[in-house]
């Protein structure tokens, strides 16, 4: 992110902000932006209907949807991150064609 943002949203909240590595996951996109949600949904899945058979399973159900969710947002993020990569490579190139 751009360190003017940052200033900005800074002087807002006290805190820092938390710089995210985008690293790992522009390394596996799959991995991380179509395994993970599916992983998530099915946990969730299995955890609904174990707790519909009296099974005590609230934390499986908490974790698929950690996965589930957490998967979306680097599925987003991702696309966010390519989005701004072509972007630059297309300013570099003289942008309008």
């Amino acid at each position: 992110m751009d360190q003017r943002i940052f200033g900005e949203i800074q002087k807002h909240f006290k805190q820092e902000v938390i710089e995210f590595d985008w690293e790992p996951i522009l390394k596996q996109p799959r991995r991380y932006g179509i395994l993970y949600p599916i992983i998530g949904y099915i946990v969730s899945l299995l955890a609904v209907i174990f707790i519909g058979l009296g099974v005590f399973m609230w934390l499986f159900l908490i974790a698929g949807f950690i996965l589930f969710f957490g998967g979306i947002f680097c599925a987003n993020g991702i696309i966010g991150e390519y989005k701004k990569l072509k972007i630059q490579k297309e300013e570099e190139y003289g942008g309008h064609h």
